[in-house]
């Protein structure tokens, strides 16, 4: 199954850490983590934040091949936001994920479901390029604002 190695990954991220699961049909077809933290320095200013405001980080949203561009995505990403707002006391509620500047298809999702790239530069990233040893696509930071009401 493809999505065993992402779930594994899951597994690993701690107690602040929820794993969100999407079934069709007595199947697993989706996944999507969620970790409610404290936003880093680098974060909190790329999105505008206080320092020490808690968010929310998506992480390892992955469908089922044969399962995507069925709307699996979008229901995962909605009802891990739902899961940060709740969780999220202070104002404003916000909402991150990384992902590869490469990933058309994932960065063509996000924005249609409001999220936005922050000013904000991958350091490990432009460690690598420093040393000409880049083996991975840049990755964005893209921030999604919740709603006041939610």
């Amino acid at each position: 199954m493809p999505l065993r190695p992402i779930l594994l990954q899951h597994a690993l991220y701690g107690v602040r850490h929820r794993t969100l699961l999407a079934w069709a049909g007595g199947r697993l077809v989706g996944c999507c983590g969620l970790t409610v933290d404290t936003a880093p320095a680098d974060v909190a200013a790329a999105a505008g934040l206080p320092p020490g405001l808690s968010y929310g980080l998506l992480t390892g949203l992955a469908v089922d091949p044969p399962c995507r561009r069925r709307g699996v995505a979008a229901r995962l990403l909605e009802h891990a936001e739902a899961q940060a707002a709740v969780q999220l006391q202070a104002h404003p509620r916000v909402v991150g994920l990384l992902v590869a500047r490469t990933n058309v298809d994932a960065l063509r999702l996000y924005l249609r479901q409001g999220y936005s790239e922050a000013p904000w530069v991958d350091e490990r990233w432009q460690a690598e390029a420093e040393k000409g040893e880049i083996g991975r696509p840049r990755r964005l930071l893209l921030i999604k604002r919740l709603s006041e009401a939610a």
